[in-house]
């Protein structure tokens, strides 16, 4: 079995005075994540069984405001899940207050997020990060996008783009591994909920981009902006007859404030999702 745990938004402040979450909000995430790792993680069969084949997946906003000192904070928090890290940046991991770009915020993801991860090149380009999981005789293909936008103007909006959805469709078309478990998982929900912000700061081209995936992969994971609406696993109740075709979609935006995270897991062909809190 594979078993990945996702969770979202750590948004790591490192005690920032000007700042979207409360500096308070440091420590809940840190006491999740070290929650998710004494259980899932533990180096005890008794504990933890499927430990060495368990991995973390972190959907963006990592930090809050692309500093270095908030960079070092998440790195430090991270650190015990190196190597078995899978993550992609988001607006507030790139943007001062996740609006206004900050040119130095690439630089930082590289020097502090990209080693502990499983990929190895440079998640801040507009490519797919393709990772495969093995188990035994289990493989899931993993794939992660950048959907954040390099630019002054777009206040938290993201886009994939028609490049990476380019490379995303001759990855998931090629013919030696259609047969796989495939999660995609990048920062931005891929549809607007219901009320304002959610509208203004969307993926842009989250249509384009859920017609590629849905009924195709089994999990896209993501995060953002709202809350985890368990109706079931994020998704709001009235998409389910239209958009998710067999896909499950898992919304962590909350995972900080309520404590909670997904475990996805691979057996074989079967992918299964069970929403979790730590207590």
């Amino acid at each position: 079995m594979i078993k990945i745990y996702h969770v979202s938004d750590l948004h790591f402040t490192a005690g920032a005075t000007i700042a979207t979450v409360p500096a308070s909000e440091d420590l809940q995430a840190r006491r999740l994540l070290e929650y998710i790792h004494a259980r899932h993680f533990s180096r005890f069969p008794i504990i933890a069984p499927d430990a060495d084949s368990s991995y973390l997946l972190v959907t963006g906003d990592l930090v809050d405001d692309a500093q270095e000192d908030q960079y070092v904070t998440c790195a430090a928090a991270l650190t015990p899940f190196a190597g078995r890290l899978l993550a992609c940046p988001g607006n507030h991991d790139v943007a001062r207050l996740g609006d206004v770009y900050d040119v130095g915020s690439l630089d930082r993801w590289s020097k502090h997020i990209q080693p502990l991860c499983l990929y190895q090149g440079d998640q801040t380009t507009r490519q797919p990060a393709e990772v495969h999981l093995k188990n035994g005789g289990i493989s899931v293909r993993t794939i992660g996008l950048n959907s954040c936008i390099y630019s002054m103007t777009d206040f938290g909006c993201g886009e994939v783009g028609d490049e990476q959805r380019d490379a995303l469709l001759e990855i998931l078309n090629r013919a030696t591994f259609m047969s796989w478990p495939t999660l995609v998982y990048f920062h931005h929900r891929p549809f607007a909920l219901n009320w304002p912000v959610s509208k203004v700061m969307a993926l842009k081209d989250g249509p384009a981009l859920m017609e590629i995936l849905d009924g195709v992969i089994d999990a896209a994971c993501y995060g953002h902006t709202g809350t985890n609406i368990e109706l079931p696993y994020g998704v709001p109740l009235e998409l389910l007859q239209t958009t998710l075709k067999g896909t499950q979609h898992l919304d962590a935006n909350a995972s900080v404030s309520t404590g909670s995270y997904y475990e996805i897991a691979f057996d074989g062909a079967e992918c299964k999702v069970t929403a979790m809190r730590t207590a």
